[in-house]
């Protein structure tokens, strides 16, 4: 039945807003730990897919994607497998961190298609790097990011960015008075939008330390 699916977690109930103080620098010993430590959440998150999927006797479709992000210092560590993306608001700019892993994305990187029309490529969402399939299919990228005061990382599904363009994403950033307003309009200007998957928006503001 490929209407099937995997339940993980409990829904978000509610918008959340945390502050991250800069105050620290990440030194070499540290940055490594914490990719470590992504690396072994992309293993469990791996082997928590396919159980459940083994389960219900979908083993063969299960496949999810996995964008995350944490601050450490003044760094932003991201691990990335799929079309889930992770942004950089600085300076009324929106700058797109990850890559993704996608036949579209593919054909973009070797100069083939434009990145407009990979968003109606026929393969635009076929995934070669997924959670729940294959080990070599869970192989995830993992970057770093310098951040600074002011900056507004966002983490998304493509339930967003697939209804949205950059500069519509832009626009709702740029008009918010705050974050979770933010958060809560480019929600709905991607269901207006037409709102054709299920939509994931994560926003983290950076502030320096005594900043409110």
């Amino acid at each position: 039945d490929p209407k099937r699916t995997i339940n993980l977690s409990r829904p978000t109930a509610h918008l959340s807003q945390a502050t991250v103080h800069l105050d620290e620098e990440t030194s070499g010993l540290e940055a490594a730990q914490v990719e470590n430590a992504l690396s072994q959440a992309v293993e469990r998150s791996q082997e928590a897919v396919r159980s459940a999927a083994q389960e219900i006797g979908a083993l063969d479709e299960a496949g999810t994607t996995l964008t995350l992000g944490l601050i450490a210092g003044l760094t932003l560590f991201c691990t990335q497998i799929g079309d889930s993306r992770a942004y950089l608001w600085r300076h009324s700019q929106l700058r797109q961190l990850t890559h993704d892993h996608s036949g579209a994305a593919a054909l973009v990187a070797a100069g083939i298609i434009s990145e407009e029309e990979a968003r109606h490529h026929p393969v635009a969402h076929q995934l070669y790097r997924y959670l729940g399939g294959p080990a070599q299919a869970a192989k995830s990228d993992i970057t770093r990011h310098q951040l600074t005061h002011g900056d507004i990382v966002l983490l998304c599904s493509d339930g967003l960015w697939d209804m949205l363009s950059d500069a519509e994403m832009a626009g709702q950033l740029l008009a918010a008075a705050a974050l979770e307003d933010a958060a809560v309009n480019l929600i709905k200007a991607a269901n207006a939008a037409g709102g054709e998957d299920n939509i994931t928006v994560v926003l983290a503001q950076i502030t320096a330390e005594g900043d409110k």
